[in-house]
């Protein structure tokens, strides 16, 4: 427990340190949001504050591990690897954005190729090194699954919608920082207390990226100094895919983590039923914007949808600790 309390100290203090370093450097190399005309109005005010600053917790989450000597194992750095190659796609299509003014940055087919190339890499280490690669852990005591020629799919599965799930949701100051806090958190619940082969070296992972979320939140709360970019919310939408897939808990990310879900089927649905009847099902997506448009303060929602993420997590503790 000391050990996990130092790992998390740490992260945490050496993230205020690199992000207040890293805002000096974002400022001089002018790496601003530019904010959608057709978004939320109140979002205006929110053009050019800098971008990137998930580089911030990407660096400081592993350095903290090393500092603190607890030297996690390979599954640890394979997680940590597999978010870190998610955090350079990100960081790449936010160059592309705001240094060689691209407005879509890195083009979406490429993206998708990159995001399949990476699940497949998740799939084939768990083929390498898990006792039971195919078995998938199922809700309310009812054992595993075995998920035989369909493992692989559903490897490919998880980690390209868990991407672009979690990527979807940053969008307001604080949201998607705090909801991978309450994630991260119910995780490593959910591993210690099912004594999971993993979690001797996944849990510390976890615990240093909810330290190094906690500096970066110091200055992206509302009113943000700075958001995380794509290079933060693929390094984070990378980390829980790594997690989950390593440590076969695929269902309890999907539990736990229903308002990532949630806001990557606000867009399908929107996307879909806009290109088949010309009209929309919610003011906007996804739907953290629908609820501003429908008037709630930005506050409010962030509030809300961590609540909404607390009762998910909860939820899922209950149905597969059992």
């Amino acid at each position: 427990m000391e050990r996990m309390l130092l790992i998390g100290l740490l992260a945490l203090g050496l993230n205020l340190v690199i992000t207040r370093v890293l805002m000096a450097l974002l400022h001089r190399i002018k790496a601003q949001q530019v904010i959608r005309e057709q978004g939320p109005e109140s979002h205006l005010a929110k053009s050019g504050t800098l971008t990137m600053g998930g580089l911030g917790f990407a660096l400081a989450a592993p350095l903290a591990l090393v500092v603190s000597g607890a030297a996690p194992g390979r599954d640890a750095w394979f997680v940590i690897a597999m978010a870190t190659a998610c955090c350079a796609l990100g960081l790449a299509d936010d160059l592309a954005k705001f240094i060689w003014k691209k407005s879509e940055g890195v083009k979406a087919r490429y993206r998708f190729v990159l995001q399949l190339v990476l699940g497949g890499v998740a799939a084939w280490y768990v083929m390498q090194y898990t006792a039971q690669p195919t078995m998938l852990r199922m809700p309310f005591g009812m054992g595993d699954l075995n998920l035989a020629w369909a493992f692989v799919p559903f490897i490919l599965f998880v980690f390209s919608g868990t991407l672009n799930s979690v990527n979807f949701t940053d969008g307001l100051d604080g949201l998607l920082g705090g909801c991978t806090v309450i994630v991260a958190a119910a995780f490593v619940a959910f591993l210690a207390y099912t004594g999971n082969d993993a979690a001797p070296q996944i849990i510390p992972v976890l615990v240093a990226v909810v330290g190094a979320l906690g500096g970066f939140l110091w200055f992206n709360a509302h009113p943000a100094s700075v958001f995380m970019g794509d290079t933060g919310s693929l390094y984070l939408g990378g980390l829980l895919a790594a997690v989950a897939i390593v440590a076969r808990a695929e269902l309890f990310l999907a539990a736990a983590g229903l308002l990532f879900a949630a806001e990557a089927l606000s867009v399908i649905i929107q996307v879909a039923w806009f290109r088949a009847t010309g009209k929309r099902v919610f003011l906007m997506a996804p739907i953290h914007h629908h609820f501003e448009k429908a008037g709630w303060p930005e506050t409010r929602v962030v509030a809300r949808f961590w609540i909404f993420t607390a009762a998910c997590c909860a939820a899922a503790l209950w149905v597969f600790v059992r």
